[in-house]
């Protein structure tokens, strides 16, 4: 379901982001834990990637990984 080139897109991002990035490695082991599936995993890390980049580019701001 959804747009298959943004899923396209978003894969790779999702999964560096799940190993590298402290708050999105949190959220993916999370729900590794939950639901053992890896696939849907990632696929909820691009979700909630893609919600961060709209809301940054809604307010314009430029990422901090501090907040």
């Amino acid at each position: 379901k959804g747009n298959s080139f943004i899923r396209y897109a978003l894969y790779m991002p999702a999964l560096c982001a799940s190993r590298f990035n402290p708050s999105m490695k949190s959220f993916y082991k999370n729900l590794t834990e939950r639901k053992p599936a890896k696939k849907i995993a990632v696929t909820a890390v691009a979700r909630k990637l893609l919600c961060l980049i709209y809301v940054l580019w809604k307010k314009e701001e430029e990422f901090n990984l501090n907040n």
